[in-house]
């Protein structure tokens, strides 16, 4: 019973470690200078939008294939 909430907890610092990782990967200077992504609330949110979206289909991709 008590590995089940390590687990969790191990699983919880995964999540929180991936999510950051795409918000950095987001927030390049490249995607606001080099390609006229508008630096706003809503250009902002796009790009971490696409990264998660990028993420999510690598991961379902992996979990399709085991």
């Amino acid at each position: 019973m008590f590995g089940l909430f390590s687990k969790k907890k191990n699983l919880n610092k995964v999540a929180h470690n991936l999510f950051d990782h795409v918000i950095q990967q987001s927030r390049q200077i490249d995607f606001y200078t080099k390609l006229s992504v508008e630096d706003s609330l809503d250009g902002r949110f796009d790009l971490m939008a696409i990264h998660m979206a990028i993420v999510l289909d690598k991961l379902n991709r992996h979990k399709n294939d085991e």
